[in-house]
């Protein structure tokens, strides 16, 4: 009977398939189900001479990889979690319990007919499977100046933190100071011993003293340790532990952590307070230019200046694994085999699944290796333009792919048994064509000496998703020179960055600053962090990045709770300390700099939009300011490195006769006629002509340096008009 029953179910799924617009189904899904839908069968073909295309000497996989769960996540009735664009009206008639994320997007359940069905609704613009999503970790720590913030009193009051992450235990005590935490309100989504929150069907919602009572378990200790950074009162001290918490310990998925932004935007909208978002999760699903659903729904929801807020995530990628490749296609030969057209072989995690994203420029055939247990293995060359999706499988091992061409986009996905090698090879049917391929999970790239391969992978940085949403501002980590047996309060003054070469579509250039991201202390707990004692543990990753940017969030909000999102990321990005122009950021840095929130905090402008303020440089050696207005004058003018050279000149000029090379940033204390102080802060980057000066060095900073070696760093000497980067470790 089980048999009938689904036997009638593929009819009924290839019949709707037959007329499903595939190009508004996410083609994950259709590389998840192409052998179940009958889509097309590819057949394997054994090839004996494995030698000739993968390594003989295969190394066995080690720990250091992140878990990822069942890729389709499913309710208890076998619903698909999807999120989806389009009219609400339209989608209700397809999913279960909906959240509206937008205006536009909405989240909720569906099962496999149901998501064909939506598809040829001309209501629906697109529907996208919810993905795994994990806690980021990668290397980096830095002086932010937040410190300095905390003896102003700049500690979050007034502020809301909002706080997501894959488990974290509100009841710890490192969270309590004589019976009283910074908690609101938490959504669990993982338990339900008590109601849902209003307008979601699912978790439970606990405030300040249902906290006390009931445990939220974290099992890797990693949500426990960066918010006891931000919010610890007993054992570690958190930096804007006076901000009120809203926290959502939330399922892995992208639906969870758009569910979980959207409670805490309700929240934020409910108590009419300005709020900050930290999201210490990433994920590497999809064609990385910022276009997916959770990057569009982050944008619409930051974007307003309605309610003062402003959302933190990180750019990790799992540190140096090889996770992207890249090549350009100019072969054509699909006849032989081997041949030289560009391959990418991939290595799977023991008994997890291996997905791959691959972004396509022009028409390409594709040809499919496999080398599992049961031998190595090639498909036929398919030409995707004409088969969409299907599969090819043996006794052990499952290939499936989908290709959706409005987003030029394969998705293939390897399910097997033990140990596998995947290789997808491919070829141009016309002159230009490319090929970008991203791996989601399960494994990572490896280089073949005896066969044409495209990339070893990228040893620099691979960015990931939501960093790359406009709207988000993401932080890097870059390495220090403490030690985990270091003082807790010793400053990082000399530190070497991480490679990076962050991808992006559409011109955003990430990450947008560099943060504290290694030997950071924190409450300990599971199994994250190395212990330093009882109490305290050293962590490293992105998510610790993160953190500190989202600090820095708040205290700008409670500087400014009028601050809107694009004035909150615009006081960042021009407070960071940053090399100095000379150094071209192109071939070096495509960030903003590294976090320094008091520099932020100075480059307020205060009611002087009536002001104007001119900074320009005079001759070789000296920069002038000028204030343009005859009803106001300078009385004091301060320079961000001590100097005694800023002289004021008829309450309208000042001069600064020694500039550093490099960023000089001057505030200004500006009065009126009736004894009203205003402030304004101006930077202006200064290079002298003068091809005589004496050699000038640099720390990575910017900062000039007398010292021509560093036990670890990065230096620049300036040699003219020409600069040398020399690195010391």
């Amino acid at each position: 009977m089980r048999r009938i029953i689904y036997s009638v179910i593929l009819i009924l799924i290839f019949s709707i398939l037959t007329f499903a617009d595939y190009r508004k189904i996410d083609p994950l899904f259709f590389a998840y189900i192409a052998r179940d839908t009958i889509g097309e069968r590819i057949d394997f073909i054994p090839f004996t001479s494995s030698k000739s295309i993968f390594f003989s000497d295969e190394k066995s996989v080690s720990g250091g990889f992140i878990h990822y769960d069942e890729v389709l996540k499913k309710n208890s009735f076998g619903e698909i979690e999807v999120i989806v664009k389009g009219s609400f009206s339209s989608a209700s008639l397809y999913m279960t319990d909906m959240v509206s994320i937008t205006d536009s997007i909405f989240t909720g359940f569906a099962d496999y007919l149901d998501i064909l069905q939506m598809s040829e609704d001309g209501a629906i613009k697109f529907i996208e499977m919810s993905k795994p999503m994990f806690q980021s970790a990668d290397s980096g720590a830095y002086y932010t100046r937040i410190s300095t913030m905390n003896s102003y009193g700049f500690t979050g009051k007034n502020v809301i933190l909002g706080y997501i992450d894959d488990g974290f235990s509100p009841d710890e005590f490192c969270f309590y100071k004589d019976g009283e935490s910074s908690f609101s309100s938490v959504w669990n989504q993982h338990y339900s011993r008590l109601p849902s929150p209003a307008g979601f069907s699912y978790g439970e919602e606990l405030d300040s003293e249902d906290l006390k009572i009931y445990h939220i378990e974290d099992f890797t200790g990693h949500g426990t340790s960066i918010l006891s950074l931000l919010s610890g009162r007993s054992g570690v001290e958190g930096i804007v532990n006076e901000a009120t918490v809203i926290g959502v310990s939330c399922q892995p998925t992208m639906k969870g952590v758009m569910d979980g932004i959207k409670y805490i935007e309700k929240k934020g909208v409910m108590l009419n307070r300005p709020f900050a978002v930290i999201l210490p999760m990433n994920h590497f699903w999809g064609t990385h230019d910022g276009r997916g659903l959770l990057e569009e729904a982050i944008n619409f929801i930051f974007k307003g200046t309605a309610q003062k807020r402003g959302i933190s995530v990180p750019a990790g990628n799992l540190g140096n694994m090889h996770l992207h490749a890249f090549s350009e296609i100019e072969s054509f030969d699909t006849l032989s085999f081997p041949a030289n057209n560009p391959i990418v072989i991939s290595q799977c995690v023991k008994n997890y699944t291996l997905d791959i994203d691959v972004i396509i420029t022009g028409n390409v055939y594709v040809r499919f290796i496999l080398k599992d247990q049961s031998g190595v293995w090639k498909s036929s060359w398919i030409d995707i333009e004409n088969t969409r999706y299907g599969y090819c499988e043996n006794s052990l091992s499952y290939i499936g792919f989908g290709f959706n061409d409005s987003l030029s986009q394969l998705h293939v996905a390897l399910q097997h048994e033990n140990y596998s090698l995947l290789g997808i090879e491919f070829s141009s049917k016309e002159v230009l064509s490319s090929v970008e391929c991203f791996v989601s999970q399960g494994g990572y790239f490896l280089e073949s000496s005896v066969y044409p391969s495209m990339i070893t992978g990228d040893y620099e940085k691979t960015i990931a998703s939501p960093a790359l949403a406009s709207q988000a501002i993401s932080s890097s980590a870059y390495v220090s020179r403490r030690t985990s047996g270091s003082n807790l309060v010793s400053p990082d003054t000399l530190f070497h960055i991480l490679g990076w070469s962050g991808r992006a579509g559409n011109g955003f250039i990430k990450p947008d600053l560099y943060s504290p991201g290694k030997f950071v202390f924190a409450y300990g707990k599971g199994m994250w962090g190395d212990v330093s004692d009882d109490t305290v543990s050293s962590f490293q990753g992105t998510s610790y990045a993160s953190a500190f940017t989202g600090a820095a969030l708040i205290q700008l909000l409670q500087s400014d709770t009028f601050l809107d999102v694009s004035k909150l990321y615009s006081q960042l990005k021009n407070g960071a300390d940053i090399v100095p122009v000379e150094l071209s950021r192109e071939n070096y840095s495509p960030s903003y700099g590294f976090l320094n929130v008091y520099n932020s905090l100075k480059s307020q402008t205060v009611g002087t939009q009536t002001n104007t303020v001119s900074v320009f440089s005079i001759g070789d050696s000296a920069v002038g300011i000028r204030l343009n207005d005859e009803n106001n004058f300078i009385e004091r003018i301060e320079k961000n490195s001590k100097s005694n050279s800023i002289i004021i000149k008829e309450n309208h000029f000042a001069i600064d006769k020694k500039p550093d090379l490099g960023k000089n940033i001057y505030v200004l204390t500006i009065k009126d006629r009736f004894g009203n102080t205003k402030t304004s802060a101006e930077s202006f980057f200064f290079e002298s002509k003068n091809s005589n000066l004496p050699v000038l060095c640099f720390d990575i900073t910017g900062r000039i340096t007398e010292k021509k070696t560093f036990k670890q760093g990065v230096l620049f000497e300036k040699q003219g008009k020409k600069v040398k980067k020399i690195v010391k470790f």
